[in-house]
Order: C-alpha cells, then structure tokens, then sequence
C-alpha cells in the first residue's frame, strides 16, 4: 500500500518535504543544543535520518544503490573550470556584500529587517575561528552535498534530471532559512546539480569547498581589507563583468535548456505540498 502511495507525484513530494522536515528539525536539535561538535554531530544524525527515511521507498533503495557512472574528475577540462569559477564569481558579485553584493545592498535598502538578514548571514568571516571555518569550508560542503545531490537529486531524477535539479535546489536554497541567502544558495545549488549529473560528489564537494572557502571566505576579507566594495573603478568592473557574465549565460547557455510542460506541472505539485511549506517555516525559524 505505501509502495502504492508513492506512485503519486503529490504524495511522493510530500512525503520528500516530510524528509527534509525531519532532517532540519534534527539537524537543529544538535546544532542549536550543543556547543563545538554540535553541529558536525547534528549533520551526522541528520543525514542519517534523511537517509532512513528515504529508503523506506523501495524504487529509493534501489536508485540510490544502483546509480549511473559519473565521468572521472580526469575529464573536467579547463573551458569547464572557468566557465564554472565565471558563474561562482558571478553570483558572489550578486549576492556577498564584501564583494560587492548589488542585490544583497538593494534588499537591505528593504528595511531594517532585510539589512539585519543581510548582515547576519553575509557576515565578513573571521580567519581566526578555526571552527568556524573547519565547519564552513569542509563539514558543510561534504554533508550538504551528500544529502541535496547524493540523496534528494538522485531520486528526484525518477522526473527528469532538469527536475531534480531545480527541486534539490530549492530544498538546498530553502535550508539556508532567509530569501537573499536562500536565492543565492538556491543559484548555487543548480551549478552544482548540473556538475553532479555530469561528475558525481567526487566533483561538487571540492567546487562547493572552493565556493566557501576561496571565494566566500579568503576573497571577501581580501576584498574588504582593499576597499574594493566602496571604490568607484572597482564597483565599475564589478559591474561591467556582472552584465558581461548574464550575456554569456542568455547567449550560449539557455539556449541549452530544456524544460518540458510536465516538468512544470510537477513543480506545481511540489509547490503546494503542505510539507515543502512546512519546511519552510521550520527552516526560517
């Protein structure tokens, strides 16, 4: 009977939100609990949970232990890094206020509440937090990376692979718990889940390390420490490279994209799932 349930497309992705509530809600009681390894063990049990819960689903079990070859790392080519560092740089220049942040610095222009959410979640890093640091750099890229591309885009995909790319993303944006961080991860997100189908984690884990550690962790206190946010050419570059990058992307990238009507009936299904909602709320609080 619930092998049955599961055929539903409704059903099937609101029984993925009850997942990700679970994961968040025990990922939270860790985090929030318990000081120093708090966290590390939070993600632990958490994906441990995510994961049990998902192989309830028999098809589940099954894709996950049955997953297509990835190519090696090997292949990843030179054109494909850049292209990659391009879109990483772009998105930093979008969102991260130390680098300049156009659309973080107009959404804290909302209100105060928008410009505390800014503040709070784009903060400058400190390179003297060594755990901070061990947990943004290696922890949190490994375990996001497991559970959003390992776990929810794999069988996800049982709807396209444009599908489970777009849905894992927003899973992966909303996890972040604000509109401007969750949009930026949400980008971010596709980035990797479009490297994932391609490579595998051997791939996303050291792009999302490189994500968090080169360019939003080193790249925002060098940027800081050198006045680049506040200085008139500097702004001006930013900028220019900013239009130049979208035109890339406009020109020889969405032509690329192919995203069916059923695709978009199945993120309607997603997008009134009371359990996606809930999730949420939950990851907002």
């Amino acid at each position: 009977m619930i092998e049955k349930l599961f055929h539903s497309r409704w059903l099937y992705l609101t029984y993925i939100g009850l997942v990700l509530i679970v994961y968040r809600l025990t990922f939270s009681s860790f985090a929030l609990s318990m000081q120093g390894w708090g966290y590390l063990l939070g993600e632990v049990v958490a994906l441990a949970a995510a994961i049990m819960l998902i192989g309830l689903n028999k098809n589940n079990r099954q894709q996950l232990l049955a997953l297509p070859p990835k190519q090696p790392y090997r292949q990843v080519t030179g054109r494909q890094l850049g292209q990659w560092f391009m879109i990483l740089l772009l998105l930093q220049f979008l969102f991260d206020p130390a680098m300049f942040g156009f659309l973080s610095r107009g959404y804290a222009k909302l209100g105060p509440a928008f410009a505390e959410e800014v503040h709070t979640f784009f903060a400058l890093p400190s390179l003297s937090d060594y755990s901070g640091l061990v947990i943004t750099v290696i922890v949190a890229p490994i375990f996001e990376e497991i559970l959003f591309r390992g776990v929810f885009l794999n069988v996800l995909t049982r709807y396209t692979d444009g599908f489970a790319v777009v849905a894992s993303s927003i899973a992966f944006g909303i996890a972040h718990g604000n509109l401007i961080q969750g949009t930026f991860a949400f980008f971010c997100g596709i980035l990797f889940g479009c490297a994932y189908l391609q490579y595998g984690l051997k791939v996303t884990i050291p792009l999302h390390m490189f994500m968090n550690g080169v360019l939003g962790t080193l790249a925002d206190v060098a940027f800081v420490q050198l006045g680049l946010p506040n200085n008139t050419i500097a702004v001006v570059l930013g900028a220019t490279f900013i239009i130049a990058a979208i035109l890339w992307l406009v020109i020889r990238w969405l032509p690329r994209v192919r995203w069916s009507t059923n695709n978009w009936v199945t993120l309607g299904w997603l997008v009134i799932s009371p359990t996606w909602i809930i999730y949420a709320i939950v990851a907002a609080e």
